[in-house]
């Protein structure tokens, strides 16, 4: 995950590369946690596009009620939906998405972050930044600056980067993305004078004695962080950013064609947690069956929009027969004009039998001769019928 690289580009860490310094440094997990620090420069521009497909944003801003209620959301089963735009973000406590978090810990890391005029805080901190700016105006006057620091001690993952409105569970209207990670820890805002570095330690301090309005979880709390834990200790539990995926529109509703279960059941998973572990590691043929086992129900759940998910990545990734596959479902539902480009890909990458045929038929009229070239190819790959199509259009 990397918060906050969407607003402020090549100025903050990844939080990924965070957590694998805190990971591959040495000592125990009591040792001082290394330190990052960043000087915002006097002028940023902000670039964040909440129309993108992937978003990253500090949440630090937030008022304490509304973080925590992201924590609880995130801690909860199922995915949590949002509606973002940059500088507004709201939760939809009755809308879900399926699946759940897994948390990846950390040894701590801690990393500081100062801000000195009301544009960096805007550009850094959109979120609940107007309330911030207010706040700090009065101290710019008198030449202070904002300093964040952060302490790291792991990240939450989906199972899934992408997701579509037809997954969506619940109340979802006004829905535009789902937290696909979120970064968390501890942290703290205090000011002071514009020249005078601090160190995590003493932004906490500070934070503490002027009872900061922004501030989640203590150093102390993060303490006891360790590699591979899988929750975050008591006490350094706050979202201190978030990733958020655009939710898109998807193949919309499809039923299973009995003919598609006859044509593809033999490539469904014969052990779905193989698949689902291979296709996360971008092996397109686990992706395909792992979306054809989701179509077909074949020992799981049926989840027609996780399955087309599936073959559609599967697709991406360079797998004939997830691209066959997906066009079938679409073939099978009279959208050829969706399905033609999936089997023109399956049949040119592999002379994928179902692929091939079905391209013939979707295009026999409209495009003769790519359709006899489809059959000739279906027909070499011992289709009968594809054969007879040949012999009849010859």
């Amino acid at each position: 995950m990397s918060f906050a690289k969407q607003a402020l580009p090549g100025l903050l860490l990844p939080a990924s590369a965070l957590l694998l310094a805190a990971v591959s440094c040495g000592g125990s997990a009591l040792e001082p946690a290394p330190v990052t620090v960043t000087t915002i420069p006097t002028v940023v521009a902000a670039a964040c596009d909440s129309n993108a497909e992937t978003s990253s944003v500090y949440v630090v801003g937030l008022p304490n009620l509304q973080r925590t209620e992201l924590e609880l959301a995130l801690d909860a089963k199922d995915l949590t939906v949002v509606s973002f735009s940059c500088n507004k973000l709201t939760l939809l406590k009755r809308c879900k998405a399926s699946g759940n978090y897994t948390f990846r810990g950390a040894r701590p890391k801690q990393s500081v972050l100062y801000l000195e005029t009301a544009e960096q805080i805007r550009a850094a901190l959109p979120l609940g930044a107007e309330e911030l700016v207010n706040g700090f105006q009065s101290k710019a006057a008198s030449k202070h600056k904002l300093d964040l620091g952060l302490a790291i001690v792991g990240e939450q993952l989906s199972p899934s980067s992408s997701f579509t409105q037809t997954e969506l569970q619940g109340e979802c209207a006004g829905a535009t993305h789902v937290v696909v990670g979120a970064t968390r820890g501890a942290f703290a805002l205090a000011t002071s004078e514009a020249n005078t570095p601090r160190t995590v330690e003493q932004i906490f301090e500070a934070g503490i004695s002027n009872a900061a309005p922004q501030a989640g979880g203590t150093l102390s709390g993060c303490n006891s962080a360790a590699d591979g834990s899988i929750r975050p200790p008591q006490d350094c539990q706050a979202v201190l950013g978030l990733e958020l995926a655009k939710i898109g529109a998807g193949l919309g509703k499809l039923e299973v064609d009995a003919t598609f279960g006859v044509l593809y059941d033999d490539d469904a998973c014969e052990d779905p947690r193989d698949c689902v572990a291979r296709c996360d590691k971008n092996e397109g043929k686990a992706c395909r069956m792992l979306g054809i086992s989701e179509i077909l129900g074949k020992d799981m759940d049926v989840s027609i929009p996780q399955g087309l998910r599936h073959l559609l990545r599967s697709c991406d990734l360079g797998d004939s027969r997830g691209c066959s596959a997906l066009s079938g479902m679409l073939f099978f539902a009279d959208r050829y004009a969706e399905a033609i480009p999936f089997a023109e890909k399956a049949c040119a990458i592999s002379n994928d039998p179902d692929g091939c045929f079905n391209l013939g038929l979707m295009t026999e009229t409209s495009d003769p001769a790519l359709a006899k070239k489809a059959y000739k190819r279906a027909c070499d790959a011992e289709v009968k019928l594809a054969c007879k199509k040949v012999q009849e259009m010859d």
